[in-house]
């Protein structure tokens, strides 16, 4: 599927800089290191449409994440300290997980990704307990009492990702354009991140990407709201001289406007225009304008 292929494309190659970085005095060039991990997680249908999924990693962070159609907000707290499996944490004046886990069955190993060597194991198995939560201004509620999932442990994986091999699939011709921008006021920050991937010689892979990302913090919670879209190539159209002087965005719905970005020669960079969206539980937030920091890359030569 084109978009699930790009975007996956995008996640990965993220995830990968991410896992290298920290590796990099112990991995051999062309390879990384993901430590081994511990995941429990569940998910149900909540109200309006969402999907409410509750994560504890590693025995200490629990994050609830309500999610539909490009749109999500999430909530991590430090969990405290429950009966073997179970998950208990708050997330104040949003709701509670109190749960404990019954296996059932064996459990099964996970394929890994290709070049990847370690073991995941899955055990399925119901939560049980109390699970509650009233989104922001009531824009999703759960109440239950039970929900499938399972719960992963891995040992540490080694993965290679290297050049491709002769007769493989190459993205030689592969060309990208992006452009970031960030406003930060008190205990919050709004991101926006516009993308873009072209290839000739693999038109189906071309695909303009748009995010926009609200972090804040408050009563002990580390909140996450997220919006993203896919597009075609017009949507983000950039210097066609390659000047990194200026781009235009008009991203489709949810977002609501359009931005431009301008580089004029001893002026900082702007990005202006009436681009907003309707993050989950917030309402409307402008994406340009006064205050946000762009930056503007072309195949890697950026305009600083």
């Amino acid at each position: 599927m084109k978009n699930g292929t790009v975007r996956g494309l995008l996640v990965t190659g993220v995830a990968i800089l991410a896992w290298m970085e920290p590796a990099s005095a112990l991995a051999k060039p062309g390879y990384f290191v993901e430590p081994g991990f511990r995941v429990s997680t569940f998910t149900l249908a909540a109200s309006n449409g969402y999907r409410i999924q509750v994560a504890e990693v590693g025995r200490r962070e629990v994050t609830l994440t309500a999610s539909k159609k490009g749109q999500s907000a999430s909530y991590s707290v430090h969990g405290k300290r429950a009966a073997a499996d179970g998950i208990e944490a708050t997330f104040p004046g949003l709701g509670r997980v109190s749960v404990e886990f019954q296996a059932a069955g064996k459990g099964h190993l996970e394929t890994l990704l290709p070049g990847c060597k370690g073991r995941e194991l899955v055990r399925p198995g119901v939560f049980r307990g109390t699970i509650r939560f009233h989104g922001e201004h009531g824009f999703t509620t759960l109440s239950a009492g039970r929900a499938k999932g399972d719960i992963t442990e891995a040992s540490r994986e080694v993965c290679h990702f290297g050049p491709a091999k002769h007769g493989g699939h190459g993205f030689g011709d592969l060309h990208s354009s992006s452009l970031v921008a960030e406003h930060s006021t008190g205990n919050a920050r709004v991101n926006l991140l516009a993308t873009t991937l072209s290839s000739k010689s693999r038109p189906e892979l071309d695909l303009a990407f748009f995010q926009a990302t609200f972090f804040s913090r408050h009563d002990g919670m580390v909140v996450e709201r997220d919006v993203d879209a896919d597009a075609d190539l017009t949507a983000f159209e950039a210097d066609p001289a390659g000047s990194l002087d200026s781009a235009t965005l008009s991203p489709p719905s949810p977002f609501i406007g359009t931005a431009t970005f301008q580089r004029t020669p001893g002026v900082k960079p702007t990005l202006t225009g009436t681009l907003s969206v309707d993050f989950p539980g917030l309402g409307k937030v402008a994406l340009a304008g006064q205050g946000f920091a762009p930056e503007l890359c072309i195949d890697q030569h950026c305009a600083k």
